[in-house]
């Protein structure tokens, strides 16, 4: 790799550090205060989702963890996990916001309800996530990232 493949990299690396520290700091108390704030207003049918938001998006801070210390090694595991960590988020947020969105598609009232419980918790569930979207990040460090190496394998196969 060269020096600013390196660089590009550890960029990448220590900015996930900052995000998911960004993002459990949102989190904390926050997120764990809102579920008994549904379990006590009568909304039940928004604790399941609330949980299971919550939980994916903590998956996600745990990844972006990983994959910074594996980015920052400059390992071609890092490209790979990050790679995936990015994608999975990217697509998560259009899986949970296309769900909350138009109630039509689904039947039954447990369909319904589950719809309302994204609709109602999606922004405290995931608010760990935040600052990453807001900065448009996984876009940009997907981008990044995939420069940085594809320029580095490239120019080790040519020497």
């Amino acid at each position: 790799m060269k020096s600013w493949q390196k660089y590009v990299a550890r960029a990448v690396g220590l900015s996930n550090f900052a995000m998911a520290m960004a993002g459990l700091l949102l989190m904390d108390g926050i997120a764990f205060r809102a579920a008994a704030n549904f379990k006590s207003k009568g909304e039940e049918y928004a604790v399941v989702p609330f949980y299971l938001m919550t939980f994916v998006t903590c998956l996600f801070l745990l990844g972006l963890v990983v994959g910074g210390i594996y980015v920052w090694r400059l390992g071609r595991r890092g490209l790979v996990l990050c790679n995936i960590v990015f994608m999975a988020e990217i697509c998560y947020w259009f899986v949970v916001y296309s769900l909350s969105i138009p109630p039509h598609l689904t039947t039954g009232s447990t369909g319904l309800n589950f719809r309302a419980g994204i609709g109602a918790t999606g922004v405290i569930a995931n608010l760990g996530m935040w600052p990453q979207f807001i900065s448009f990040y996984p876009f940009l460090a997907l981008v990044m990232l995939n420069v940085a190496y594809r320029r580095s394998s490239a120019s080790s196969s040519n020497n």
